[in-house]
């Protein structure tokens, strides 16, 4: 991609639902889309009509929702560039908005109906990022303006990284439409995960393989590492039964690639060895998985843990994991006040 010599473009970035789980339908559609149709079509409206609108049919519970539709039908302009994190993986997927605020009869994916024309330009993968972008872009809202807008246009439209070490934080990084609004408890959670999937996803396969293990281990499960080369696909076993003499027992394959994702094939494989009747399958992948391989997963009973979910699952354990874990992954517990009781 050639250098820019002009203005850059600004950034926004929209999550594709939960867990961004519609990333590949927006980059199918060559669309974004958002949810919160209690407002129904705002075409032509300003963002001060949104706002009034919003206070009219949700009364003092508005303001999100106005927040979040004003700044996807009236804040973002053609030209503008996006970003939509790709659920479970470490990438994200960027293009140019191309099209102006439409209002959809038909909602084109989920129950969104709000929506704007984009041309994807690609993906970038987010570990390529130094924590200041990263950081950026751990705010919990549905659409909003990362800090560090500079250095994450370049970034995505050089792949180079800005050599400026000063960390800002602009507009939309917090809850509020104030730009610079101070982010709440569950918006720095969130900054964090991202700093805590990166650092694991840098971790080698054998140290991931006995990160896994060490999670079932919190989850009152024996669990064994097979020996390297010796797996036959298989990375762990667990039971509940400390001797394996009850089942079921669970069969793990772990793939530490957190720029590569598991494909239908991959899943067949995996159920291949493992017995239905007597066995369980998990498929742990860093890299996340196709949207055709987590529905061959899920006819298959094969449990899937992404990035995400193996970042909860350490989350919630941490405390049961063993010394050489948490020395792998030093983290301490921050108390803040909760999100219900801040002013």
């Amino acid at each position: 991609m050639a250098e820019p010599t002009e203005a850059l473009p600004h950034v926004w970035v929209v999550r594709a639902g939960k867990g961004g789980q519609y990333a590949s339908d927006f980059e199918e559609l060559s669309l974004v889309a958002i949810g919160f149709d209690e407002l129904g079509d705002v075409t032509g409206m300003s963002r001060d009509q949104i706002f009034e609108r919003a206070r009219q049919l949700l009364g003092s519970k508005g303001g999100h929702t106005a927040g979040q539709v004003s700044r996807f039908a009236t804040g973002m302009n053609v030209g503008d560039l996006v970003v939509v994190p790709d659920g479970g993986t470490r990438e994200f997927l960027f293009g140019r908005v191309t099209g102006e605020y439409k209002h959809e009869s038909e909602p084109p994916v989920s129950h969104f109906r709000h929506a704007r024309a984009v041309e994807w330009i690609g993906r970038r993968s987010r570990d390529d990022l130094p924590d200041r972008i990263l950081f950026s872009l751990g705010s919990l809202l549905t659409v909003f303006e990362p800090g560090e807008q500079h250095a994450l246009a370049t970034y995505l439209l050089t792949g180079k990284v800005s050599e400026d070490p000063e960390f800002t934080e602009e507009s939309g990084s917090g809850d509020g439409d104030s730009p610079g609004a101070a982010p709440s408890a569950s918006e720095q959670g969130a900054r964090n995960r991202e700093l805590i999937g990166k650092k694991i996803a840098f971790l080698g396969w054998s140290e991931t393989q006995d990160l896994v293990a060490d999670v079932l281990r919190a989850l009152d499960y024996t669990a064994i590492v097979s020996e390297h080369g010796a797996d036959g696909g298989i990375d762990v076993r667990a039971c509940r039964d400390p001797l394996f003499l009850h089942p079921p027992v669970v069969k793990v394959q772990v793939k530490a690639k957190p720029d590569t994702k598991i494909s239908p094939d991959e899943i067949r494989q995996l159920s291949g060895i493992v017995d239905r009747a007597a066995e369980r399958g998990i498929f742990v992948a860093t890299g996340g998985f196709t949207k055709p391989a987590r529905t061959e997963a899920a006819q298959m009973g094969i449990q899937l843990w992404d990035l995400d979910d193996l970042v909860e699952h350490v989350l919630s354990n941490y405390d049961s994991l063993g010394e050489k874990m948490q020395e792998l992954l030093p983290l301490r517990r921050i108390w803040v006040l909760d999100d219900a009781e801040q002013d």
